[in-house]
C-alpha cells in the first residue's frame, strides 16, 4: 500500500509507538492523521514520526465495549466527532474530512480550538474513570450502586447531596452544569 488521503488513529494509548511506526508507509506528501485517542499528547507523539504538518487533532465520544476478538459493538446511542487543526484555522482539508465524516451518521463538528476540546475531554474522562476503578465497574454500572444513590446531586435534593456537600445542612450546591452527566 502507498501514500492514503487520511489515516484515523484510533490505538489505545499505549500502542501509539508501534502503530504510528506501522502508518509510516502509507505517509504521503497530503496525507492527514487525525487523532481520536483519549488524552492530550497524541499529536505531539504521532507527529513527532510523521510531521506536524500531517496531524490533526480531534476527540470522540462513543461507548463500545469488544464482542469478541476483531468485533466491536456500540453500546451506546451517541456518536460525536469533533477535529480541528492544530493551529485554530479552518483549513480546506479540515473542511473535507468533516464532509466526509458527516455521511457516517455521526454528530461531526469543526473546533477552532482542538486543545481546549481535548483537554475538557481528559478532565471528564479523569474523573469517570476513577470513579470506575474504585467501584471496578464499566462506566456508567458505578451509578447504580447502592453506595452511590445517597448522593444526589440536583440542587433540589433535599437532605441528599453529594459527598462534597454531605455536610451543609441546606444541601447540595454543586454547579448543575459540572455533574449533569448523572443522567437527570
Amino acid at each position: 500500500m502507498g501514500p492514503v488521503d487520511l489515516i484515523l488513529f484510533c490505538v489505545k494509548t499505549y500502542g501509539t509507538e508501534d502503530a504510528v511506526k506501522a502508518i509510516q508507509p502509507a505517509i504521503g506528501s497530503q496525507t492527514s492523521v487525525l487523532s481520536l485517542q483519549n488524552g492530550i499528547d497524541a499529536a505531539e507523539r504521532i507527529g513527532k514520526v510523521v510531521g506536524m504538518e500531517h496531524v490533526l487533532g480531534g476527540a470522540t465520544w462513543i461507548s463500545s465495549a469488544v464482542e469478541a476478538p476483531g468485533m466491536i459493538k456500540q453500546v451506546s446511542q451517541f456518536r460525536r466527532i469533533v477535529l480541528g487543526e492544530l493551529d485554530g484555522t479552518r483549513s480546506p482539508r479540515i473542511q473535507s474530512i468533516y464532509e466526509v465524516l458527516q455521511k457516517t451518521g455521526a454528530t461531526v463538528e469543526i473546533s477552532e480550538d482542538i486543545l481546549k476540546i481535548l483537554w475538557t475531554k481528559f478532565v471528564f474522562i479523569s474523573s469517570a474513570s476513577s470513579l470506575g476503578s474504585l467501584t471496578r465497574l464499566p462506566m456508567g454500572d458505578y451509578r447504580s450502586i447502592p453506595e452511590d444513590t445517597r448522593h444526589d446531586h440536583r440542587p433540589d435534593a433535599g437532605g441528599r447531596s453529594c459527598g462534597t456537600c454531605q455536610r451543609r445542612e441546606v444541601g447540595c450546591r454543586c454547579r448543575p452544569e459540572i455533574i449533569g452527566f448523572r443522567g437527570q
